[in-house]
């Protein structure tokens, strides 16, 4: 059978249950799949082709049955984008909806690709509270939003007792076969947590704790692909959670200076690394890599006997910003949660500007060839904290204060709009989701007693 001899509805069922993994082989075996010029393949196979360039899973996608919405989906990244290049977004209004939870604080907070699911790590408030009590993984169903009632979450795991200031760092993957939702957490150790929505009596499942034991987690920890990392001085720590391996390395420089190191990429060959005091991007060669074997040109640095060096075989400049003291503001995020190269966006944030870098996962060498961009603050706007990239590379995010949406587009362009609000200068917890058209926040108070939504489709 041919894939033109399936049904709309036939398709449609292999989109909900397929792999992600074999949608690749799918276009370059199938030229029907890969052209996309069948009406009646059109669809389905473009919803299949937003979830593999986008490393996204059907299943988070929660496809619908009818085509009009399965139309929606597959448009909406689109929409978002060209109302942000029209500057549309002025003006509009963020619509507040309250919840059940009245005595917990946010933590952490980010949107499942889709834009259905939010999922909240938050925290007790409250005297005597802080300490004594779990901190909880929520998720929160957007489309059931209601001005009428009150939001209540639709799946709740109490996690382990904060042991940091640093516990409830939140990542969302894609399983391995990519066909459901992980929910990674750090809070005494890594908790990978399934989520399943059709699950109706545990949507929320603990898969394993992966532990951390002989790292400073004082500062947080990095998950990038299959490596669990920490910088401290000049000294990283990797744990390839997938084979239990745990090693330290020490950077490679001329000279010992003082730097402070954020990786940006990991894999088998190296590292991309930002130094934010002297403002470069540096590729470091594993020791057990192609380039890492080579013979250096000149000597490393002598800071320890007992830990192997990472070579560094190629650095670029970060030219025209101002730099950072030794007291650096920002750790930047990364949205690279996979080990295969997969397109990924940072934003790290200076004192007076914003910087674009876009390093594929499993870097190599000649990935510094792609400079970053640099963008000037704009007077009177708050620099964003939540940023995501939107399909065609380009970044969107949302202020730190008050709720500028903030736009910056590969050919260096930007602009900055403001949605009407009541938060005045306050620092809110923001989250943004380009695929699912999703853009919110929550009161000023840091409590997960209102949540404000903005939706591309409009509220549910």
């Amino acid at each position: 059978m041919h894939i033109l001899d399936f049904s709309y509805d036939d398709l449609l069922e292999i989109v909900k249950r397929v792999r992600v993994a074999d949608i690749h082989s799918w276009i370059q075996t199938c030229k029907a799949f890969a052209s996309l010029r069948n009406p009646h393949l059109a669809l389905p196979l473009q919803l299949l082709r937003v979830a593999t360039e986008h490393d996204l899973s059907p299943d988070i996608l929660e496809v619908p049955a009818a085509a009009p919405a399965v139309e929606l989906i597959v448009t909406r990244p689109q929409r978002l984008q060209n109302l942000l290049l029209h500057e549309a977004l002025n003006g509009q209004a963020l619509v507040c909806y309250p919840t059940t939870i009245r005595d917990e604080k946010i933590v952490e907070a980010k949107i499942v690709p889709g834009g259905r699911w939010l999922v909240t790590i938050t925290d007790q408030v409250g005297v005597g509270a802080v300490g004594n009590q779990p901190m909880m993984c929520r998720v929160w169903d957007l489309n059931l939003t209601q001005e009428e009632s009150d939001l209540k979450p639709c799946a709740t795991l109490p996690l382990s007792i904060g042991v940091s200031h640093n516990s409830g760092q939140l990542w969302l993957r894609r399983s391995t076969e990519g066909n459901t939702a992980q929910i990674w957490v750090f809070a005494d150790g890594l908790r990978v947590i399934e989520f399943d929505p059709n699950d109706q009596e545990r949507p929320l499942r603990l898969l394993r704790i992966i532990e951390i034991e002989g790292m400073d987690t004082s500062e947080g920890v990095g998950l990038h692909g299959d490596y669990v990392f920490n910088v401290v001085g000049w000294t990283i720590t990797l744990l390839n959670w997938v084979t239990g391996r745990k090693q330290a390395f020490e950077f490679e420089a001329p000279a010992l200076v003082e730097s402070n190191f954020h990786v940006l990429s990991i894999g088998p060959e190296g590292l991309v690394v930002l130094d934010q005091i002297d403002d470069t991007i540096s590729f470091y060669a594993m020791p057990d890599s192609r380039l890492g074997a080579e013979d250096r040109s000149e000597p490393a640095q002598e800071i320890t006997k007992t830990l192997s060096i990472l070579r560094r075989v190629k650095r670029i400049t970060i030219q025209g910003i101002v730099s950072y003291d030794l007291d650096p503001h920002h750790w930047p995020p990364v949205n690279r949660p996979y080990s295969a190269r997969q397109p990924a966006t940072a934003v790290i944030r200076f004192p007076q500007h914003l910087v674009y870098v876009q390093y594929p996962s499993n870097p190599w060498e000649a990935d510094l060839d792609r400079l970053p961009l640099t963008f000037d603050l704009p007077p009177g706007s708050s620099e964003p904290a939540a940023y995501r990239r939107t399909m065609d590379g380009n970044v969107v995010g949302v202020g730190v204060r008050g709720f500028d949406v903030h736009f910056l587009m590969k050919d260096g362009s930007q602009s900055v709009q403001t949605f009407e609000h009541e938060f005045g200068d306050n620092f809110t917890r923001k989250f943004v989701c380009p695929f699912g058209g999703v853009i919110g926040s929550f009161g000023t108070s840091h409590r997960v007693d209102k949540i404000y939504l903005w939706k591309v489709d409009g509220s549910s």
